[in-house]
């Protein structure tokens, strides 16, 4: 994360002043805040990008939660996938958050649909793909993509437009291109 001289700065200058020091602890104290709110923003402007894409018939959710293990997921839902579970989601595989993975997700109580999962695989051939009780296909993040809790990636998520632009149109497509698959393969299938 940081290195011990760019920490020593810090200390340093945080102890020049009475005024610097509080700052220090305030912004210690506010940590998770300061990550929810960058986290939060990048969501809801993903969300207005997604959302213009979508008919009405398409709901976006998104969860931020730092204090439990798995503390972000965010993706989309067809109103006639409710009662079923399924949903089109990124979450985040650790707290952090960290380790993030997208695919289609599932009730526990649902079939698998391996065909679908078949599907999915051919459309994004190269990613290393999976199933669980609670996904129907999953893959793991691109790396650049799958490692939010170091703070020059949320820096850069939040500061830098170019960073912003790329993380944002990653998730998005990785979204859109599940939703075309499953929307044909739906279709196909009269469900």
């Amino acid at each position: 994360m940081f290195s011990d001289e760019e920490k020593q700065i810090a200390v340093d200058m945080a102890l020049t002043s009475k005024e610097k020091l509080m700052s220090a602890f305030l912004i210690g104290y506010s940590i998770d805040k300061i990550k929810n709110c960058i986290i939060e923003t990048f969501v809801v402007e993903l969300k207005k990008q997604l959302v213009a894409e979508l008919s009405e018939e398409w709901v976006f959710d998104y969860t931020i939660n730092h204090t439990e293990s798995y503390g972000v997921s965010f993706g989309i839902q067809k109103n006639s996938w409710l009662s079923k579970g399924w949903s089109i989601s990124v979450e985040a595989g650790n707290a952090g958050p960290d380790n993030f993975y997208f695919g289609f997700a599932k009730k526990t109580n649902e079939e698998h649909l391996p065909s679908l999962k078949e599907r999915i695989d051919e459309k994004l051939y190269g990613y290393a793909s999976k199933h669980n009780d609670y996904w129907i296909w999953y893959s793991y993040c691109d790396n650049r993509y799958r490692y939010w809790p170091y703070p020059r990636y949320l820096a850069n998520l939040y500061f830098d437009s170019n960073t912003g632009t790329m993380v944002l149109e990653y998730f998005k497509n990785q979204i859109l291109t599940i939703k075309s698959v499953a929307d044909e393969y739906f279709a196909q299938h009269n469900i």
